[in-house]
């Protein structure tokens, strides 16, 4: 009798629609077939063709012939038979290279850009090279398993959505598409006819990526009633990952991931878009027209970035976008570098809850098209949650709009008032030094994480304002606590007062300056002298912004172990003959982020990028300085610590890695994707007395990924899709099974 091995999965996630644009609830109605033993993915006939699994016997009229097939014949292997089968080798899933893990959220190392001293970098191209090889060597196999439990095996993406029946539309019959391994594809694949298609993974660890040189869309959907998923796949509890990576080898694309001029998309949980750098609107979705509406159940769309100036984003989108569970799209840039997830413009277009968001749900969302009384969000009919529930998984970009927690629509903010206070907690003239004074203040909650800025002059004298003190400051900084500083070169010999503002996280003044008084310093009596008191100069007291940094004035071409040595002189390291109270900068790191003042920043005055930059861009780094003060006898390290931001630029450059590592210059621009772009560099502060703590800075921009063929599953078709003008996504999935049959007994 013939032995079978069959390739059965859950329920992919499947499109849902409502009945009125902004109604549909998100439902789940997922049919699921049994099959007794569990099997490897793969197809296999005892003749060594292709066969068609049968379908599953019904689980509910047939449940006591399959307990006692299964009391009959405990679960093992089919044996091959020697002379009439060649068993089919099971797909198989070689590391594939995938897009470089974030790293954890809330580290230092996550704001560097991939930036740093060199330290790190010959470990991260280690990496890469490993990664570039694992790609070459991935492989994956398609299989379409229609409700009826048949099955097929494709060669190519491009052939099984082809063979999908068409006019069925949304609410038709779903051509179930499962993934194994690596698929690469290299040219647009097209979903348009009324098909209704979904795509899901098979095991865990599953990519499709862009082949190199393809630069369009990788996915299109068109025609009214047409639908397309990415749907969830899973091995019996397990969700199995499915990412697909838009990332080009060389250059940008031109197109999306998923282009829609109408019908319908949607993603489930398991699913990631990510790695599209491209010059059209949505790096990851670009829904265009209106017409068409996505629905994210789940799923995470993060690290694309789209060129477009003007309607840049991850997800570009002229309709509804309707959303619920643990659904991610952040951490995805604009031309501009900056976070730009979700873009709506349009009349249609709109955030629609249509359930509840989980709590790791997190969508950045800003309208092109925005003005006061603009939708943004909506709720479907029994939706199961309010607007105010959603908008606390919903941030919206643009700081001149509020959103309404009652309508969902946008409020224009006017005149904006900072709530950040300022307290004085001391202030007395320094014991050693006859021109410093000891100030400490704090802060409110709403000043963490602001800045201050201050000012002294005579007491006699008028306040200067908060623009006059901001352009020229005695002192500044980041308010992260209690601020304890030290004043140098302050008159004693008659009364003063400091002016201290503040300036919350989103540049607005606090709610008054905070001003103190203090009397003039006693000074001891002194003798006439009989002869003439030399000249006694001034202190010299420089701003930290005196400070120079050269070695970074052109350009630098970024290639991969590339590393640029560049100097840091401090302001005043200069003053060979100081006096009592002179001051002057010392400084002792450097990072992309000011954050790193206290850690995690780099020691060495060096500067290249791990992966190398191909596109001419500035950036900009912190140069990191401790304040020293002159006692009289030697420079003494103070508390106060500064941050000098400067600019550097990268030069447009062409360039290939091979997976040895060896970089070959190309004739074609090329860019890599703006978020592991760092690099290295070296130079050198002057100055005496204690150096600043030091804490190393690390980054790394490497990650890998492996999966394993999947285990257990079984698959049926998804019930009710999509009604007219929305959607709904239910998360299912698809598990791996083996059945097993008997030979038939009379």
């Amino acid at each position: 009798m013939k032995k079978k091995q069959l390739l059965a999965f859950i329920m992919a996630g499947t499109l849902v629609t409502g009945m009125a644009p902004a109604t549909a609830a998100f439902a789940e109605d997922t049919q699921t077939m049994t099959i007794d033993d569990v099997a490897a993915v793969a197809v296999e006939s005892e003749e060594g063709s292709e066969a068609v699994a049968e379908p599953a016997a019904d689980t509910t009229d047939g449940a006591e012939d399959s307990a006692t097939d299964s009391a009959a014949e405990p679960d093992a292997p089919a044996e091959p038979d020697a002379s009439a089968q060649t068993p089919a080798a099971e797909p198989t899933q070689e590391a594939a290279e995938t897009p470089a893990a974030d790293n954890a959220a809330g580290t230092e190392e996550a704001t560097d850009e991939g930036f740093g001293s060199g330290e790190t970098e010959e470990m991260a191209m280690e990496d890469a090279d490993i990664a570039v090889q694992a790609e070459e060597n991935a492989s994956g196999k398609i299989y379409v398993q229609t409700a009826d439990g048949n099955q097929t095996e494709y060669q190519s993406l491009k052939e099984a959505i082809t063979a999908a029946p068409a006019g069925v539309g949304k609410d038709g019959a779903l051509t179930q598409i499962l993934v194994t391994g690596s698929i690469e594809i290299s040219e647009t694949l097209v979903i348009d006819q009324d098909k209704n298609v979904s795509i899901a993974a098979a095991e865990d660890g599953v990519t499709i990526t862009r082949a190199s040189g393809f630069k369009g869309d990788m996915f299109k959907v068109t025609g009214a009633n047409t639908s397309f998923q990415f749907g969830t796949g899973k091995s019996g509890d397990a969700i199995l990952e499915l990412t697909v990576n838009g990332t080009m080898t060389e250059g940008d694309a031109d197109g999306s991931i998923v282009s829609m001029d109408s019908g319908y998309f949607g993603i489930s949980d398991g699913i990631t878009l990510t790695g599209n750098l491209t010059n059209a609107a949505g790096s990851a979705i670009c829904n265009k027209g209106g017409s068409g509406a996505i629905a994210l159940a789940g799923g995470t769309i993060t690290g694309n970035q789209s060129l477009d100036e003007t309607t840049g984003g991850a997800i570009y989108s002229e309709g509804e976008i309707r959303v619920s569970g643990s659904v991610v799209v952040k951490d995805n840039k604009d031309d501009s570098v900056n976070d730009n997830s979700i873009v709506l413009n349009g009349d249609k277009a709109c955030i629609v809850a249509a359930g509840a968001l989980a709590a790791d749900a997190d969508l950045q969302v800003r309208r092109a098209d925005a003005t006061a009384g603009k939708a943004l969000v909506a709720l479907a009919e029994n939706a199961g949650t309010t607007i105010a529930d959603a908008l606390a998984h919903i941030h919206y970009l643009d700081a001149t709009y509020t959103i309404n927690s009652t309508t969902g629509e946008l409020e224009e903010v006017k005149d904006p008032v900072s709530s950040m206070e300022l307290t004085a907690d001391s202030i007395s003239w320094n014991k050693a030094y006859d021109h410093t004074v000891d100030i400490s203040f704090h802060a409110n909650d709403a000043g963490e994480g602001g800045r201050y800025y201050i000012a002294w002059m005579k007491k006699s004298d008028s306040t200067p304002s908060f623009d006059e003190v901001k352009k020229d400051s005695t002192d500044s900084g980041y308010i992260n606590g209690p601020v304890s500083i030290s004043i140098g070169g302050v008159a004693y010999d008659t009364p003063i007062k400091v002016v201290v503002y503040g300036e919350d996280v989103n540049g607005l003044q606090a709610v008054k300056p905070l001003v103190i008084t203090l009397k003039a310093k006693a000074t001891p009596p002194t003798e006439t002298p009989t002869t003439p008191t030399p000249t006694t100069r001034a202190t010299i007291n420089p701003s930290v912004s005196e400070s120079k940094v050269t070695g970074l004035e052109d350009p630098l071409a970024f290639y991969p172990k590339t590393m640029y040595n560049f100097k840091v002189t401090g302001a005043g390291t200069d003053n060979t003959s100081p006096v009592k109270g002179d001051t002057k900068w010392i400084p002792y790191g450097w990072s992309m982020s000011a954050k790193n003042i206290d850690t995690g920043y780099q020691k060495s005055w060096s500067i290249g990028n791990v992966n190398g930059i191909k596109q001419a861009k500035t950036f900009k780094m912190y140069i990191f300085f401790q304040k020293y003060i002159y006692n009289g006898s030697e420079w003494e390290a103070t508390g106060v610590k500064e941050a000098l931001p400067t600019e550097f630029k990268s030069k447009a450059i062409d360039f290939t890695i091979t997976p040895s590592g060896t970089i070959t210059p190309t004739a074609t621009d090329g860019y890599d994707d703006g978020y592991g772009n760092g690099g290295s560099g070296d130079g050198t502060g002057d100055g005496t007395g204690d150096d600043a703590e030091n804490h190393d800075g690390t980054d790394s921009d490497t990650g890998s990924s492996s999966a394993t063929n999947a285990r257990t599953a079984d698959n049926s078709p998804i019930a009710t899709m999509m009604m007219l003008a929305s959607l709904s996504l239910v998360a299912g999935g698809y598990v791996i099974v083996r059945k097993r049959k008997k030979e038939d007994e009379i």
